[in-house]
C-alpha cells in the first residue's frame, strides 16, 4: 500500500513538472489576459444616493451622487486601480441636466459616463450630476464601476441601484428650470461696463431767482421814492 502511494505521488509530480496537470486557482485570482502577478488586488466598489431622497416631483431637479472606493484587501499594500470609469444608466422617465463642477461626466443617449482616473488604496472619489424627472412613476437608476483589470475578491459591489418615486408635478407646467451651481468667480473681476446714461442735458435758463427778485424790488422802491418826492415837491 505504501509503495502504491509513493508511486502515485511520483506520477503526479512528473505530470505537474511536464505541465500535463495544472492546478485550478480560485476564480477571484484569475484575470483574463494577464499574468497573476501584474494585476493589483483591490476591492473596487460603488455606492449611489439620490437627493431629495426617495421621492421627487416631475420637473423638480434630482441629484444623483456616486461614491467609488478602492478598498484595501491586503493590509499595508499599495494597490492603485487605474482608469476607473463609472457608467450610469438613467431611468427612462428622466433626462440629464448637468454635472456638478469637478465631476467629469458626459451624457450620451441617457447614459452618463464619468471618468475618475486612478484611485489609490483606501481612497474614495465622488461624482454628482442633476437629472430632470419627466413622468410620474418609479425611477430605478443603475450604476456600474469598471477599471483596468484587477483581482477583485468582491465583484458584487461593483454595481449599485437607487430607486426614486416620481410624483405628479407640484406646479402645473414646471420643467426643471435649473442650472447647476458654478464655481465662484475670482476677485477683481471686470467692472460693470454697461451703457452710460447719456440723456440730453438740461440746457434751460439758469434760475438766479434771489438776485433777480432783489434787483426788481430795489427798482420798484426807487421808482416809489421818485413818485413820492414829486408829489411832495
Amino acid at each position: 500500500m505504501t509503495k502504491t502511494r509513493y508511486f502515485c505521488g511520483f506520477v503526479l509530480a512528473l505530470m505537474l513538472a511536464a505541465g500535463i496537470l495544472v492546478p485550478v486557482l480560485p476564480a477571484w485570482t484569475q484575470v483574463s489576459g494577464l499574468p497573476e502577478s501584474t494585476a493589483p488586488v483591490a476591492d473596487l466598489s460603488v455606492q449611489k444616493f439620490d437627493f431629495p431622497p426617495d421621492t421627487v416631483a416631475v420637473g423638480e431637479p434630482l441629484l444623483y451622487s456616486l461614491e467609488v472606493a478602492n478598498n484595501e484587501v491586503i493590509p499595508e499594500t499599495e494597490n492603485t486601480v487605474t482608469n476607473v470609469i463609472v457608467r450610469d444608466d438613467l431611468p427612462s422617465n428622466t433626462r440629464f441636466l448637468s454635472a456638478v463642477p469637478g465631476s467629469e461626466c458626459t451624457d450620451t443617449g441617457n447614459v452618463v459616463t464619468c471618468e475618475l482616473g486612478d484611485i489609490p488604496s483606501n481612497e474614495v472619489r465622488m461624482v454628482e450630476f442633476f437629472v430632470c424627472p419627466t413622468e410620474p412613476g418609479t425611477a430605478t437608476n443603475t450604476a456600474t464601476v469598471s477599471s483596468d483589470p484587477v483581482i477583485d475578491p468582491n465583484p458584487n459591489n461593483n454595481r449599485a441601484e437607487e430607486t426614486t418615486e416620481v410624483t405628479e408635478p407640484a406646479v402645473a407646467g414646471g420643467g426643471c428650470n435649473f442650472q447647476a451651481p458654478q464655481p465662484s468667480p475670482p476677485s477683481g473681476g471686470p467692472a460693470n461696463n454697461g451703457p452710460a446714461n447719456n440723456g440730453p442735458a438740461n440746457n434751460g435758463p439758469t434760475n438766479n431767482g434771489a438776485p433777480e427778485i432783489a434787483q426788481e424790488t430795489e427798482q420798484e422802491a426807487e421808482s416809489g421814492d421818485i413818485e413820492q418826492s414829486f408829489e411832495v415837491g
